[in-house]
């Protein structure tokens, strides 16, 4: 009789090991494509057996392992972090690069052409009303080329500040969901091997790593201390926001001890945004006040040399600007009358030379020894490079996400196939134990009954 009991407390076990393998099995199946899971694995353990006695044997069930590599989340969020500064920089640099178009159909390389074109025929016809109207016209056409450049400029800028604050308020958000997992985590140790929680914290990683690269610890407890770069971000209960300061002219970045974090971020969407704003926008800005303060500078000395249709030198300048608050955004036209452009030289009253002059300096070094049209076509074809660049860049990060999504799947994701078989052995093992304890159930009765 007692061999019979302990029959059926071994099948007993082996039912509940079986039962809960089959539980592991369809949570796998069921979190199949569930971000950040991780395929969990049943332990059984084989009881020990004495054969002399024959009592135990067996099997139990003795927890599950998690499936989750640490080395491979680490690549995943390296590589998503390159994806997430390639992409940033493939959008502003486009965004950059429609100020200086180089269709020849628009923009300040067109309005300067024109420009041109309108003083070359006045060395031809100098004291031509409609010729003088035109090239005030056409000044007019540059300067507002300038502004209209300086003006996207300023949106681009503009965006590029509302991305930062969206994005640090995202970090910020990730962080402090990150913080709720590691309290759960310290408030039951049991959470710990929560398949469910560590999803939840393998994926925040993963969009945190996006705006910033990221070194993740993990503690003893579970709970995990996260640095951007090399500020402390999250540390167990706690999460430390990021925030902005303001600087002369300068996004700065700061974490919460107030340590200034462009130095120390090296990839990551922020990293790329904070370089666009400190240096690849202002050196745009730079550039078009550059090119409009030479313009603008050279015409008028050329015009100041020479004398109007009355023979009177001029009392004020074709293009007026501010070069503290920048030249492009600033330059405006005078209003000069056709009659007062100062197109002939001082000892030839009516002649062309000024005209003949300012057609000549097309082709003059006047912005830091290259022309307007070598000038505007290299900062161009900077900007041009530079979102080529970036755009094969994001094309490669894309290739390496997707790569180490791929090696992380193979060595943590849920296989149906697998899961299938597994089940089947399991239902297969569930479904013999039953039949034993059938058995047995079926020897006990028949002994009750022999007895009585």
């Amino acid at each position: 009789m007692g061999s019979l009991f302990t029959g059926l407390s071994i099948a007993s076990n082996a039912l509940d090991a079986f039962q809960h393998a089959i539980n592991v099995t369809s949570t796998n199946v069921t979190n199949a494509s569930t971000p950040g899971y991780a395929r969990q694995q049943v332990v059984l353990t084989a009881n020990s057996f004495d054969a002399y006695t024959a009592v135990g044997g067996g099997v139990s069930y003795s927890g599950t392992v998690d499936s989750r590599n640490d080395y491979a989340e680490r690549s995943v969020r390296q590589s998503v972090s390159q994806q997430g500064e390639a992409t940033e920089r493939a959008q502003d640099y486009a965004r950059l690069e429609q100020i200086l178009p180089v269709d020849g159909t628009s923009g300040i390389s067109t309005s300067l052409d024109s420009f041109f074109q309108a003083f070359s025929s006045l060395t031809t016809a100098p004291n031509d009303a409609t010729a003088r109207q035109l090239a005030l016209d056409q000044a007019q056409q540059v300067a507002q080329s300038f502004q209209q450049a300086s003006e996207a400029l300023d949106q681009a800028k503009l965006g590029t500040q509302q991305d930062l604050t969206n994005q640090v308020n995202q970090v910020n958000s990730i962080a402090a969901n990150i913080v709720s997992i590691n309290k759960q985590f310290e408030q039951n140790a049991d959470a710990t091997t929560d398949p469910g929680l560590n999803a939840q914290l393998s994926q925040s990683l993963e969009q945190l790593s996006q705006y910033a690269n990221l070194t993740v610890l993990k503690q003893d407890n579970g709970t995990v201390m996260v640095y951007a770069g090399q500020s402390l971000l999250v540390a167990g209960d706690q999460s430390m926001p990021l925030q902005f300061a303001s600087g002369a002219g300068q996004r700065v970045l700061e974490d919460s001890q107030g340590n200034d974090m462009s130095t120390t971020l090296q990839s990551g969407s922020l990293y790329a945004l904070l370089n666009q704003a400190n240096t690849v926008e202002p050196g745009l800005e730079s550039n078009l006040n550059q090119m409009a303060q030479s313009f603008a500078t050279a015409v008028n000395s050329a015009l100041q040399t020479g004398v109007d249709e009355s023979n009177n030198s001029p009392t004020q300048d074709l293009f007026n600007f501010d070069p503290v608050a920048g030249a492009a955004q600033t330059i405006t036209v005078n209003p000069l009358q056709p009659s007062e452009l100062a197109l002939a030289d001082p000892t030839a009253p009516g002649g062309n030379a000024v005209a003949v002059d300012i057609t000549n300096l097309q082709q003059a070094g006047i912005v830091g020894g290259a022309t307007l049209t070598q000038f505007y076509g290299n900062v161009a074809a900077q900007l041009g490079q530079m979102a080529s660049n970036a755009s094969n860049d994001q094309t490669t990060a894309e290739s390496l996400t997707t790569q180490a999504q791929s090696l992380r799947s193979d060595l943590q994701g849920v296989s149906l196939d697998q899961e299938a078989m597994n089940l089947l052995e399991y239902q297969r093992s569930y479904d013999a134990t039953s039949q034993f304890v059938k058995v047995i159930n079926e020897l006990t009765q028949d002994l009750v009954n022999m007895l009585q």
